[in-house]
């Protein structure tokens, strides 16, 4: 899950950014 290597401020997908 790449979310895990973002942090926790926004919970949306890497993709999205």
């Amino acid at each position: 899950d790449m979310d895990e290597q973002t942090p926790q401020l926004p919970k949306i997908p890497l993709a999205m950014w």
